[in-house]
């Protein structure tokens, strides 16, 4: 038996498990005698008191299982920062985040990550809800997003496990926060590889779209992408206005879905603001949009998220290659 969770009569729950032949509670070796058989139960020797969460601080919330994250948090001065008498929540990460790549960050730069990873207040699991926006330690605004098997906080989803203490709650989070700072458009022309798909937005008086605040999803074509594309297409697309917003307008999408909201396995049909379906794929590790893969899931923008790909997405049909004919009959008149 590994780290099974019980609820136990006061409400909270802990996990029993086994480490050789000790039997630990909530990851701790503290059982001095194990399964003395009673007419009505069993009864198991601790060496300590448990403490149920609703007696605890927010930083005892802290299992085993997170226990690097809580000595980041001390040994970066951050739990000194938090106030006895104020409330706080932690979005915690498992001990298998600390990678040595991140381990070997500078300590002022981890330690702004890791301010991203405590808010002001207590906010427990009910009471999250979609567009709601979180304040960080360190000032920022983390944005709250509810899909139908998944809640997330910007690019990270929540995995089971919240806890409630006396001053402040915790959640367990899959991945390091990535707060957004700048608009799609400032992170695109910033990354110098979407000239391109820039400049034909720019051409189909579309460049507003990236700029003004909203909720959107952008599956972002690189100048890679272009290279399948002939010349003559290009000059046609150039030419015909409307064709050309009918390709560009069906790589968005109103709302942000990053991959961790997405239901993992199955076709999940988003629609476009062109009008038609964009067919996205996901996995804990990979996207796929019209079985084009993701090159780069999950950059988040002040009004959306990106995914980066290296092919054009087409609308009529499942093309994501040179079309033509003169592309494809001006894209079937403009979709009709």
């Amino acid at each position: 038996m590994t780290g099974t969770s019980y609820e136990t009569m006061e409400g909270s729950s802990i996990d029993i498990g086994c480490d050789g032949e000790s039997l630990t509670v909530n990851g701790v070796k503290m059982v001095l005698k194990k399964d003395i058989v009673t007419s009505n139960g069993v009864v198991h020797l601790i060496d300590q008191v448990l403490m149920p969460d609703s007696a605890k601080q927010v930083l005892e919330l802290v299992g085993s299982s997170q226990s690097t994250f809580g000595d980041m948090v001390s040994e970066l001065g951050l739990s000194a920062a938090m106030r006895p008498e104020a409330e706080y929540t932690l979005l915690a990460l498992t001990n298998s985040a600390f990678t040595d790549e991140v381990m070997s960050i500078d300590q002022s730069e981890l330690r702004l990550i890791l301010e991203n990873h405590i808010l002001k207040n207590k906010i427990t699991l009910g009471q999250l809800y979609n567009g709601q926006r979180l304040e960080t330690l360190g000032g920022k605004f983390l944005r709250v997003f509810i899909y139908r098997t998944a809640v997330c906080i910007e690019n990270s989803c929540l995995f089971r496990g919240s806890r409630e203490g006396s001053n402040g709650a915790l959640h367990l989070m899959r991945t390091f926060l990535k707060p957004a700072e700048r608009s799609m458009f400032q992170i695109l022309r910033e990354h110098g590889g979407f000239k391109i798909f820039l400049s034909l937005m720019e051409a189909a008086g579309l460049t507003d779209l990236l700029q003004q605040e909203g909720d959107f999803t952008l599956f972002a074509p690189s100048d890679k992408a272009f290279s399948g594309l002939s010349s003559s297409d290009l000059a046609l697309l150039k030419k015909d206005l409307n064709a050309l917003r009918t390709i560009l307008l069906y790589h968005f999408n109103n709302g942000v879905f990053i991959g961790g909201g997405l239901e993992m396995g199955v076709t999940n049909l988003l629609k476009s603001l062109q009008g038609s379906n964009l067919r996205v794929m996901a996995t804990n590790s990979s996207m796929m949009v019209n079985t084009v893969p993701v090159a780069g899931a999950d950059i988040m923008a002040t009004n959306g998220v990106l995914h980066l790909v290296d092919n054009v997405l087409y609308p009529a049909g499942d093309h994501h290659a040179p079309v033509s004919a003169p592309l494809q009959a001006l894209l079937l008149l403009h979709m009709s």
